[in-house]
């Protein structure tokens, strides 16, 4: 008698934990310094879970100025803050509606570009 292999859906998303979403967010540049760390796990109990919903739980944390960093004045992602998941560019996604729930490890890396330099 050979066992199946479990539906995706059947394994945990976090080891553990319950079930949820547990996301590392990396921080980068001038973001960085403004957070104060590198990185930070962000917990979601249940889902669909969107990057947009990551953003959100980070302005929560750190303070409603992150919202001018992350977003336009169209509620748009700003084009100066660059945002990675899992390595792939978030513009070759569904943007802020890219859904990024369950996933094991999921890293989203938030980069203001830098500017500046000799002259």
């Amino acid at each position: 008698m050979s066992k199946e292999a479990p539906e995706a859906s059947e394994i945990p998303t976090v080891p553990g934990a319950g079930g949820g979403t547990t996301i590392t967010v990396a921080y980068f540049g001038s973001l960085r310094r403004r957070i104060g760390v590198r990185e930070e796990p962000v917990h979601f109990d249940s889902g669909p879970v969107r990057v947009r919903d990551v953003l959100e739980r980070l302005v929560e944390r750190h303070g409603d100025e992150l919202r001018d960093w992350f977003y336009n004045q169209f509620g748009w992602l700003d084009p100066r803050c660059l945002v990675f998941v899992d390595g792939d560019d978030l513009t070759e996604t569904d943007g802020l509606e890219a859904d990024v729930t369950g996933a094991r490890e999921l890293k989203l890396t938030i980069a203001l570009p830098m500017t500046g330099g000799a002259t």
